[in-house]
């Protein structure tokens, strides 16, 4: 999955692995979400 900072510029590289994990954790709402309504839950 790729994943963006609040800019829009995709996040790559180890050295910026904390900004990386921030985005993840942003996002980690949203598919949880995705999944419960794909699961008819």
């Amino acid at each position: 999955m790729a994943l963006f900072d609040e800019h829009g510029e995709r996040i790559r590289g180890r050295k910026n692995k904390l900004t990386a994990e921030v985005a993840l954790a942003k996002e980690k709402p949203s598919l949880a979400s995705e999944v419960g309504a794909a699961a008819g839950g």
